[in-house]
């Protein structure tokens, strides 16, 4: 009697595509959201956007990236006018 096993074989991430993956690093993000890495961190650094550190790793989900990223698109940050200097009102 011959046994014929196979073992399940799980699906492969494609290393081109970060969105296939639970968390991305720091320069996929930026890749994924369109942004520069200094432009990430600085929101990073503002609290701006979600991240998890792993040691010295920075990890982002890419789930909550898209989301955040939507988020975004739908309610840009509104600027406030500056204040003209001089005190007359």
């Amino acid at each position: 009697m011959s046994s014929s096993y196979r073992a399940p074989q799980w699906p492969q991430r494609s290393t081109n595509d970060p969105s296939s993956a639970i968390a991305i690093s720091h320069r996929e993000a930026a890749r994924m959201l369109n942004v520069s890495e200094r432009t990430l961190f600085e929101y990073r650094k503002r609290g701006e956007i979600p991240h998890k550190r792993l040691g010295r790793r920075v990890l982002y989900s890419t789930v909550v990236l898209a989301r955040w990223a939507e988020d975004k698109a739908l309610n840009p940050p509104v600027k406030r006018p500056e204040r003209a200097e001089g005190g007359d009102a």
